[in-house]
């Protein structure tokens, strides 16, 4: 009985994997860093910790919102060189296409990720609560118009290539 032979895994797959795996952890680190330095710059712990609740403007959210952004561009990035490093090893022109069509899903999921965080911008600059409903709105379908068919792509690439998803999102209520 002899072991089936592997083959070895392709470098630049693996070079182009953990590169972008590493540009995805190092704009996670500098989200972070902006979002704590945007909550320590607001005085948001000693409103938090004094009674009244945080009263933001948008000068002072928006370095926040800016942070997040960045860590959901940053872990869809993160995804992305997962993937590619995970397809370093050939397996077929199956598993190819759905990489592909996974890592095309990741994208756009990260671009509608994005479109949120600027309608969320737009939301704390809203003058009145009729506007912010209408801008709410409007991010709702941006979001979904952007977001579904990514996900699209991805539920298609993980079936294509028989993969399991490497991102992904749980809520819960009470």
């Amino acid at each position: 009985m002899t072991a089936p032979v592997r083959n070895p895994p392709n470098v630049l797959f693996s070079f182009a994997g953990a590169v972008v795996f590493l540009a995805g952890l190092g704009l996670m680190v500098l989200g972070l860093g902006q979002v704590i330095r945007g909550f320590v710059g607001t005085d948001a712990i000693h409103q938090l910790s004094g009674g009244s609740g945080p009263d933001y403007r948008q000068d002072q959210l928006k370095p926040i919102i800016n942070g997040m952004s960045a860590l959901f561009v940053g872990g869809t990035v993160l995804t992305v060189g997962r993937y590619l490093w995970r397809g370093a090893r050939r397996r077929g022109w199956r598993d190819r296409l759905g990489r592909l069509l996974i890592i095309l899903g990741y994208l756009v999921i990260g671009a509608a990720l994005y479109v949120g965080t600027r309608y969320m911008v737009a939301m704390a600059g809203a003058n009145s609560g009729d506007e912010a409903q209408q801008i709410s709105i409007n991010y709702l379908i941006a979001v979904a118009a952007i977001g579904f068919p990514g996900a699209l792509l991805v539920f298609l690439g993980l079936r294509i290539a028989n993969e399991v998803p490497l991102m992904g999102v749980s809520v819960s209520a009470e």
